[in-house]
């Protein structure tokens, strides 16, 4: 499109030289050859010893004219190409079209610079992301794992009633007891039987041997 509009334009500017250069070779070239006449150059320039030859004038005259011609027509085009004016316009399209792939380019390497530095940029800062979540995440199950740790510990001391750090059978069934008595809702099933707490069956249950079967539930770590 861009294209297009130079080159209406070219023919414009050439068109409008043509009409200048006619309308000067009717308005004051043709007087130019009579003034030449008139001030009786052509003789004495050519080699006319008298000034009065008809031929020597006629023959200046013509070599005026072939001149003229040949100087205009250099001018217009015809004899030495395009004309200046034309060749200006086209010198001036194809440097602004040069300078635009050159700016665009330009452009371009820049835009891919600058969204290559955004990529990099939105990639740190989602492994800062993910890092942060990480570590939330670790932080949130140590949280959880101390939490359930301390309240398993609290169910054990308060079964243990006579403070042994040993649960009995008795106590163990007293403990479950008070719970559903405090709990109504909660399901009888949801106990564990005692024996196993009680893996070597001596009737008595460890806080280790609390734990541990706990942990073979995956309840802690």
């Amino acid at each position: 499109m861009l294209l297009t509009l130079l080159l209406s334009a070219c023919l414009c500017v050439v068109a409008a030289s043509q009409e200048y250069y006619d309308d000067y070779g009717n308005d004051g070239g043709v007087d130019g050859g009579d003034y030449y006449q008139q001030q009786e150059y052509g003789g004495d320039y050519y080699g006319d010893e008298g000034g009065n030859g008809g031929g020597n004038d006629a023959a200046g005259d013509s070599l005026y004219a072939d001149y003229a011609k040949r100087e205009q027509d250099k001018a217009m085009g015809k004899a030495g190409g395009l004309s200046p004016v034309l060749k200006n316009v086209l010198v001036g399209a194809a440097s602004y079209i040069v300078g635009a792939k050159f700016h665009s380019r330009r452009a371009i390497k820049k835009q891919e610079k600058s969204s290559s530095r955004q990529q990099q940029k939105l990639y740190e800062r989602y492994v800062q992301d993910v890092s942060a979540l990480q570590l939330q995440n670790s932080q949130l199950q140590e949280y959880i794992q101390q939490s359930t740790v301390q309240q398993l510990t609290e169910e054990f001391l308060t079964a243990d009633t006579n403070n042994d750090r040993r649960v009995s059978r008795l106590e163990f069934e007293k403990y479950k007891k008070q719970y559903l008595e405090k709990h109504p809702d909660a399901d009888p099933g949801m106990f564990p039987r005692f024996e196993d707490f009680d893996p070597d069956h001596n009737g008595m249950v460890t806080l280790k041997e609390h734990e541990d079967y706990y942990r073979q539930q995956g309840m802690v770590a």
